[in-house]
């Protein structure tokens, strides 16, 4: 319909007249505004199917670079895991320093150790009273036992473990 309307304007325009003149350019200028419609409708919808595309390539990207992080970020935590197990391991084999909290080279009793011979000795006044060795020792020079040994009290036993 639109393009028979179009030749009728046409036809007149080509009769002559300014009227039909200003009627076949209203025609086109009519025509050049829907093209322009059409051109920008579809130039939109590119336009959105190109962002629609790259928004997924996007997520799909980011969920890859996700997954990435997160199986290295397990890798590395499992290891920080397997390397911290083995020194708390190393750590529980080895004794410590009663006074000052070193690694012990000196032991004495069955919860007790020193790192050197002047923490020993700075801690045992309060040690002795505890001293699974000065206790046993004590036994052993009892009377029953054959007192007049002359091992000295517990201290032989402590300067046993130090030597």
């Amino acid at each position: 319909m639109r393009t028979g309307l179009e030749r009728a304007i046409s036809e007149l325009a080509q009769a002559g007249g300014p009227q039909s003149a200003i009627a076949n350019l209203r025609l086109q200028v009519e025509r050049l505004q829907w093209r322009h419609q059409m051109e920008l409708s579809e130039q939109r919808k590119v336009t959105d199917t190109m962002l629609a595309e790259l928004r997924n390539s996007m997520e799909i990207e980011q969920k890859k670079a996700l997954n990435k992080l997160t199986a290295s970020f397990a890798a590395e935590r499992s290891e920080w895991s397997r390397q911290t197990e083995q020194k708390v391991g190393e750590t529980k084999k080895k004794q410590w320093c009663a006074t000052c909290g070193r690694e012990a080279i000196f032991y004495c009793c069955w919860n007790t150790s020193y790192c050197d011979f002047p923490c020993q000795e700075a801690q045992w006044p309060k040690h002795m009273l505890t001293c699974a060795n000065q206790q046993s020792s004590q036994q052993a020079s009892s009377p029953a036992a054959g007192a007049g040994d002359g091992d000295g009290g517990g201290d032989g036993a402590q300067e046993a473990q130090s030597a």
